[in-house]
Formats: structure tokens, sequence, C-alpha cells
């Protein structure tokens, strides 16, 4: 796809973000999220979403990727990867500017997603290694039939 822009988003611009989430049916984002958007021709045509989870340790950064969103028409063209691999490098480039050494970011996809998040690094986890923080949004998805899987990505300085 030509003339697509990934950024992450500007705290000023929420609201245009919140309307299109709003638009296609999706949660909204908190003015204390980290947000990514793609837009092909200057219309967003996908986001990303991360909250902060207060972390175990303090020299670890804990992200909670809380959704991941393409309009479907322009699915199945790499464009929800390639916004993954720029939020990905992203946080990488935030590191060292605090005293957080380490970024940790959990997912919770649908089972038939497996592959997808794997392909950029994520990996499987056990309930009990989330943190406590995810721990009960994770057993609140299981007890409320949602097919979720936990997979996590390291990101180092």
């Amino acid at each position: 796809m030509k003339h697509v822009l990934y950024q992450k988003v500007p705290v000023d611009h929420i609201r245009v973000l919140n309307h299109f989430l709003k638009q296609h049916k999706q949660n909204t984002a908190g003015r204390g999220d980290l947000n990514y958007w793609v837009k092909a021709h200057h219309e967003i045509i996908g986001c990303a979403r991360l909250i902060s989870v207060e972390p175990d340790q303090t020299d670890t950064q804990i992200l909670w990727l809380r959704g991941v969103y393409v309009k479907p028409e322009a699915r199945h063209q790499g464009i929800a990867s390639q916004l993954l691999k720029f939020m990905h490098q992203d946080l990488k480039h935030s590191l060292g500017s605090g005293y957080q050494t380490q970024i940790e970011c959990y997912a919770f996809p649908h089972s038939h997603l497996e592959g997808f998040y794997q392909a950029l690094g994520y990996s499987l986890c056990e309930h009990s290694a989330l943190p406590k923080s995810l721990k009960m949004s994770y057993q609140q998805a299981l007890d409320h039939g949602k097919p979720w899987l936990s997979m996590s990505r390291s990101i180092v300085e």
C-alpha cells in the first residue's frame, strides 16, 4: 500500500483516534495510553493501544497490548505486523531515557493469532508468569469464555 505512515499518536490527537475507534466499534483509548496508528492518504486505517501496567520489578516497564485494529478493507496486506514492528522499534528507542532497561509487552490474542504474534517475537507465557496486575484481567477473560492466549515479548536496550 502506497503512502502509508506509521507513527505514535500525539497526545493532543487522542480525540481523533477515539473517533476512529468508535466508528469501528472498538474500545477507546485513554489519555494515559500509549497509542500508535497507521494512516493511508491521511486517513487512519489501523491502530495499536498499549496500557502501562504496574511492574513487579522496578527496572522493567510493563505494557499491555490492549488492542490492535485494522479496518477490514486494509487487512491481509501486512499493515498490522508493520505497525507492531514500528511500535516495538519506538519502544526500544525509548529505553535508557529513564530507569528502565527493559520493556515487557504482554498480549492476550485470540488463539488463531498465535502464529502472527510469534512471527513478531512474542512467546506463549504461563498465566502464573503474568504480572500481578494482569493476572486478574486474563482470568476474567477466561471466565467469560474468551479463547485468549497469554503471550509476551521483551524489548531490551
